[in-house]
């Protein structure tokens, strides 16, 4: 359960729910930045109120409101590169925010890249995934909280705060009364949790105004109740000191051990299996706002939800604190409830906007977020989310939908204008994201295949011309020509196509080496390409690169789904690498059975946010050095770079002060079986915020044995705006 009070955001412009923590932590210092980042904003001192929204940065973690505060003072500091490199930021979190209407952001709405910004974050309010509602709870003002399987039973158990009850749901949607916490002295009921291997369920209570039958006498009262599945009255009562607690998420591990974290006071508790008792586990001052609990498989440790610092690593044993470090683009706070799926924390993110159910993809050591894909966003159907359950193999996920807390105001009462619908209960299916290696692994015939099919169009370009290169086009394919923004299939690529290439010029390339998926329907060839201009022989007969990556159609033909030449940089002699391509990248030997789409897009956003520079940043050469695969290839000009130590040299020359910014265009991304491609546009932009070059890149990843993604192929060229050859 989450609090929404707004102090804090006020005060350091979070934009977002920051819980009140009624007990101050014992780690103060980012409160003590925040005031102070207020009191530099409120004298006009905005330079000031970035430095200590930076430091603030850090020690919370990576919120996103504080990165929006960060763009905002930068904003008005006069300094509005730096405000779009952290707006980026936010855009490859997967946060939304409407610049348009950001009093503070105006600077930004006037420049160029500050509109694309801007239209990347609206598109970040976009749908994303397919849930199904199951169940529609019968009355408007249940307000929904907790949700739980009962496998025994085979039904949902679903919580209400304001009718002070317990209700079960079967899986074809009929409700029915199972509890009521007001016959048994108890308030409104909050998180609910089953002990299948025991029979019972666990309930938490407290009194809230928002309840039926509210007596103020009974404020401050809290509890935490455990009923007999088999005969569910008279619950054994374990009743919290009658100061202000929030028991809001439970979990019960494999032991029976029932741990419960309060939002209001900051501390986890304990009830150790075969004891009535309430321990402290976690004591309050170290979280700011517990949520969410996941008892992690071995047996050591339990992952806690804070709402405002993100995921912590608690031992179940000590109580000792520690955060799971994640990547600069992943948003782990706002997390109400919590589960834990594999090496998958499947989260409900009700404290970022707008709502979402996203996955935090732990490494095997469960020692630290690696990544996260958003799995549901719907800003009609997921409003205000809560709890969530895996039932029967863990691929479909149960949630509270809407839940209707946050339309009550502090008084009790219905918030005035407000839209009030009844909870639902949906259902949302998620691929477990294991690695497999297929007995079909080989890729060597459809690698044959792919240069074959390169080799077959060429030679149809030859006799047919440019019109044979369009018929090979997918539609919605993306086409990526110099001084050229990116071209959505054959209808917009054939202008600008026949107008550069179209006899006298001629364009010409032979396949050097080819990249497949498992399973043989998805890859891409790479190879070495001479373009001979139409109107200026002195410079015709110019060497360059290419790359192609290719679907199988339902015909067995391979179509065109992007293509990126860069076909300006080399002089005639000059030989860009050799047609044999020693230490070739190799194929797809792994491939993971979760969306490629997602979690490339993702990995491409954060590599974007790695090279960018900035706060948490490394700069590109740290950047691609991180991302390029051990055989990998970066393409800068007339000679190849291979694996992440001459990577890594490639950028010995960058100017210091200089920005090098990218992000991929979401309409062109795709791949299957460990193997995919994205592209995007990219500038470099000096120190003083010029932009110097504008280009476009095309990428090719694969997917590593640990689940990860690394580049093989990367290419630029250049787009508009930028002088032509």
């Amino acid at each position: 359960m989450r609090l929404t009070f707004a102090a804090l955001a006020a005060a350091s412009m979070l934009g977002g729910h920051v819980p009140d923590a009624r007990a101050q932590a014992t780690d103060s210092t980012w409160r003590d930045h925040d005031h102070a980042a207020r009191e530099a904003r409120l004298r006009g001192d905005w330079r000031g109120s970035v430095t200590h929204l930076e430091k603030m940065d850090m020690l919370l973690n990576g919120h996103p409101g504080v990165v929006l505060g960060i763009a905002r003072a930068q904003a008005q500091a006069g300094d509005t590169g730096a405000a779009i490199r952290s707006l980026e930021r936010l855009v490859a979190m997967g946060m939304a925010h409407d610049v348009a209407g950001d009093t503070l952001l105006g600077a930004v709405r006037a420049h160029r890249e500050g509109r694309d910004i801007a239209r990347r974050l609206r598109m970040n309010s976009d749908t994303v995934g397919v849930i199904r509602t199951i169940a529609v709870l019968p009355d408007k003002d249940f307000v929904a909280e907790g949700i739980t399987w009962d496998p025994a039973r085979r039904r949902f158990l679903v919580s209400s705060i304001r009718h002070r009850r317990v209700v079960s749901v079967g899986l074809d949607g009929k409700v029915a009364p199972l509890l009521d916490l007001a016959r048994d002295g108890a308030w409104a009921a909050l998180a609910v949790a089953t002990d299948a291997a025991h029979d019972r369920l666990w309930v938490t209570s407290e009194w809230t105004p928002t309840m039926i039958g509210a007596e103020h006498a009974d404020s401050g009262r809290s509890a935490v109740l455990r009923y007999d599945l088999r005969r569910p009255t008279r619950p054994t009562r374990l009743e919290l000191p009658r100061t202000a607690h929030a028991p809001g998420d439970i979990a019960v591990a494999s032991n029976g051990d029932l741990f419960v974290s309060d939002a209001r006071t900051g501390s986890v508790y304990m009830v150790r299996n075969g004891r009535d008792a309430v321990d402290t586990l976690v004591p309050a001052g170290q979280l700011v706002s517990p949520q969410g609990i996941a008892p992690d498989p071995d047996g050591r440790r339990i992952f806690v939800a804070d709402y405002v610092r993100g995921v912590a690593a608690v031992d179940r044993v000590t109580g000792a604190v520690g955060w799971l470090p994640h990547p600069p683009d992943v948003m782990a706070n706002g997390i109400d409830g919590m589960i834990l799926r594999g090496d998958q924390l499947i989260a409900v993110q009700n404290g970022v906007t707008p709502d979402r159910i996203a996955a935090l993809d732990l490494n095997a050591a469960h020692t630290e977020i690696v990544g996260a894909r958003v799995l549901a966003r719907d800003t009609s159907r997921i409003r205000q989310p809560t709890h969530l359950v895996a039932v029967g193999g863990q691929d479909n996920i149960y949630l509270i939908a809407n839940g209707g807390f946050g339309l009550y105001g502090a008084d009790g009462k219905l918030r005035p204008g407000v839209d009030q619908k009844a909870p639902a209960i949906a259902r949302l299916r998620v691929a477990p994201r294991v690695l497999s290696v297929p007995a079909t692994s080989d890729t060597t015939r459809t690698k044959v295949a792919l240069l074959a099919a390169d080799r077959a169009l060429h030679r149809d370009v030859a006799r047919r011309g440019e019109e044979a290169f369009l018929g090979a086009l997918e539609e919605g394919a993306a086409v990526l020509m110099p001084f050229q923004p990116i071209l959505r299939g054959a209808s917009e690529a054939a202008p600008a196509m026949h107008a550069r290439y179209d006899s006298p010029a001629s364009y010409e390339w032979t396949p050097v080496h080819a990249v497949a998926a498992i399973g043989g329907r998805f890859g891409c060839t790479v190879g070495v390409s001479r373009f001979v201009t139409a109107d200026d022989t002195a410079r015709s007969g110019r060497n360059g690169r290419y790359i192609t990556c290719w679907r199988k159609d339902a015909r067995g033909r391979w179509r065109i789904v992007g293509h990126q030449r860069s076909d300006s940089q080399g002089s005639p002699t000059r030989v860009l690498f050799d047609t044999t391509m020693t230490r070739a990248p190799h194929s797809s030997t792994v491939a993971g059975a979760s969306s490629v789409r997602d979690e490339v897009l993702a990995t491409e956003r954060r590599f974007a946010w790695t090279g960018a520079g900035g706060v948490g940043t490394k700069g590109p050469a740290a950047a691609f050095a991180e991302f390029v695969a051990d055989d990998g290839l970066l393409m800068p000009g007339a000679e190849l770079v291979r694996g992440t130590e001459e990577v890594g040299r490639a950028f010995d020359g960058w100017t210091v002060g200089n920005v090098l910014v990218w992000g991929p265009d979401v309409r062109f991304c795709g791949g299957e079986g460990g193997l995919a491609w994205t592209t995007g546009n990219s500038h470099t932009r000096g120190g003083d915020g010029r932009v110097l070059r504008r280009g476009h890149f095309f990428t090719v990843w694969r997917q590593e044995t640990d689940g990860r993604w690394r580049f093989l192929f990367d290419l630029g060229s250049p787009r508009p705006d930028t002088d032509p050859p």
